[in-house]
């Protein structure tokens, strides 16, 4: 749940309803054509039926409303004793139109929240001069983590400069009933088609829908996309709830969200990509944007069989699989968790499991507006050449997988390849082979437009010093970088999950979070390009505050050039683990516990704003 403010007016909108039969409509009494009456009292015309309804900015929040948000308008006219409405008259005729408007519109008023919400949004019915614009701004600088949303039409401020010289550099999503160039997607709204980048959807309106003004029609579509983004919906299913909205709206009302949902199911279909269009943005990219979300990490929900299997076993709990299910439904099912993650990886048995209300988890994690993702590297074989090493296997089934999990609704995928440190390894040979097959297996995923989380990690477990861990952990990089440029692979649409540089945990000196903010920062910033779509750190083998306290201090080494964050498993888990002996009882106290970690690791992160050094 996101809290909104709505900058635009309200109209009250009239429609009027006429007989079509002509001795109604075109003649009045004494047989006096209706549009040549002369308007005085000698003269009576009849109509059918009238309805009064908001407009404007009051749909707007309306939409927003039944997308769970909490909505407000700024000065909100309705709520004043003497509302400050803008009155529109639509006479309608067998579903035609015609409609009577003030040659004037008011101009809108900001005034700045006292509560700062998380977003803006500047509607298709603001009507904006120099100082509404200059005071938008000013309160967007003070407020950097006030997220923007721009409805641009064809209304300029005074100066005749259209609202994009001002507004458009700082907007977070940008909808538009005019076309005009970008390289940042925006969603456009045609007469009978909605598109966002590459993507596209056509309109099927009825002509009772083409009855509402453009402005409702508009106002309805923009929110209903924007209410979807907000929630967690890809563009794509954000295209398909602004479609159903509009074509399953009244003068009066629209669908709730519950039936939204039901209305756009299985509809994928309709949605085209178009990728010659001159800024089409890879699908790829647009997950990624959802996924490196300043202040929210991912969960690593992704033990495989094995793993789990210790844990439980060392915990004294029985390895079954309703048992399994139930701890990961334990984390699934916080209320709230949706304010502090972005994503959460399955791993395959979790993936074809079911929630207690009986959705599959991946279609309940979606519903939360958090991304699924998914673990598809199939576990460690010994190298040929370097037995005591191991690369990691699963490619030559990876394809068929992807296409499997993109169906069940998985929008990113991660491959861990694991370097173990001893005087002799890792060796050249096992760097070479899993940054290969890392890099293949990032290709792999994006034909299938799925985002590719890339993880080699250095092994936690060992007697090493931090400056050894540095050194190897810029040797992987450097490495696993070359291979991704020689196979193309859209950094944009690529995020990397890494070790935090450090001392081993058997090594007799361990280091402070400070040493590992500073080396971690120092190894990252040389190596890592900025075009990366982000960097999200394992937890390893440290301890659980340990974890989080590093990640604060790596933080305070940036800025970097891309988002840093979390994608923890253990460190947030962990505290929930003992719960299980006693369910359902301690399932209140273990959600409580994760959500502790959630807001822990969330206020480590502080706020980042990349590419400023």
């Amino acid at each position: 749940m996101s809290t909104i403010n709505i900058i635009g007016n309200v109209t009250r909108d009239t429609y009027i309803t006429l007989d079509s039969h002509q001795s109604t409509i075109e003649k009045g009494r004494y047989d006096t054509p209706w549009l040549t009456a002369p308007f005085d009292d000698s003269h009576s015309l009849k109509y059918f039926n009238e309805i009064t309804t908001l407009g404007g900015s009051a749909i707007t929040q309306d939409i927003f409303s039944i997308f769970g948000h909490e909505p407000a308008i700024i000065n909100d006219p309705t709520m004043d004793d003497e509302p400050d409405l803008t009155d529109r008259y639509i006479l309608t005729v067998d579903n035609h139109a015609l409609h009577l408007f003030p040659t004037t519109p008011k101009q809108t008023i900001f005034t700045a929240p006292v509560n700062p919400p998380d977003y803006l949004y500047i509607g298709r019915s603001a009507n904006l001069d120099i100082t509404a614009v200059t005071s938008i701004i000013n309160y967007l600088h003070i407020h950097q983590n006030v997220k923007l949303i721009l409805f641009i039409s064809k209304r300029t401020n005074p100066s005749g400069r259209p609202y994009e010289n001002d507004l458009l550099a700082r907007s977070d999503l940008i909808i538009s009933d005019i076309e005009f160039n970008t390289e940042r997607p925006i969603l456009y709204i045609g007469k009978n088609i909605l598109s966002y980048g590459s993507l596209s959807v056509p309109l099927s309106l009825t002509p009772k829908n083409r009855l509402m003004t453009t402005l409702s029609s508009h106002s309805l579509i923009a929110a209903a996309f924007a209410a979807s983004m907000i929630s967690g919906h890809g563009p794509k299913q954000a295209l398909l709830f602004a479609k159903a909205t509009i074509e399953h709206s009244t003068l009066i009302a629209s669908p709730s969200y519950n039936k939204l949902k039901d209305i756009i199911m299985d509809q994928d279909y309709l949605i085209q990509n178009d990728t010659s269009k001159p800024n089409a943005i890879p699908e790829v990219e647009l997950t990624v944007e959802r996924l490196m979300v300043p202040g929210k990490g991912i969960l690593a929900a992704d033990e495989s069989g094995g793993s789990i299997k210790k844990k439980f076993e060392a915990a004294g709990i029985p390895d079954e699989e309703e048992v399994r299910r139930t701890y990961r439904n334990i984390f699934f099912t916080t209320p709230g968790i949706s304010e502090y993650l972005t994503g959460i990886i399955l791993f395959d048995e979790t993936a074809r499991q079911k929630s207690d209300d009986g959705r599959t988890f991946p279609q309940f994690i979606s519903d939360l507006g958090i991304i699924p993702g998914i673990k598809v590297d199939l576990g460690l074989e010994p190298i040929p050449e370097s037995p005591d090493e191991n690369y990691t296997k699963g490619l030559d089934t990876l394809g068929d997988r992807l296409a499997e999990y993109y169906d069940m609704g998985a929008r990113f995928a991660k491959w861990r390849a694991a370097f173990n440190v001893t005087n002799s390894t890792p060796s050249e040979l096992a760097i070479d082979k899993n940054c290969e097959i890392l890099a293949e297996y990032a290709k792999i995923c994006q034909e299938h437009n799925i985002v590719p989380i890339v993880e080699p990690e250095v092994v936690h477990d060992g007697d090493y010093t931090i400056r050894a861990s540095a050194e190897i952990t810029s040797k992987i990089l450097n490495k696993l970088f070359e291979q991704l440029e020689q196979r193309s692979v859209n950094l944009k649409g690529c995020i990397l999950k890494v070790n935090m540089c450090l001392a081993g945990s058997r090594y007799e000196i361990q280091s402070s979070a400070a040493e590992v903010g500073r080396v971690t920062a120092e190894v990252l910033k040389a190596i890592v390009p900025d075009k990366l779509a982000g960097v999200v750190f394992l937890s390893g083998g440290q301890e659980v505050e340990q974890s989080t306290n590093n990640l604060a201090e790596i933080i305070k080494n940036g800025p970097f050039p891309w988002y840093v964050t979390f994608s923890f498993a253990r460190a947030l888990q962990d505290p929930v683990i003992d719960t299980l002996k006693n369910i359902p009882e301690n399932i209140p106290v273990a959600q409580g516990a994760f959500l502790e970690r959630l807001k822990a690791n969330q206020l480590a992160l502080g706020h980042q704003e990349p590419g400023k050094e």
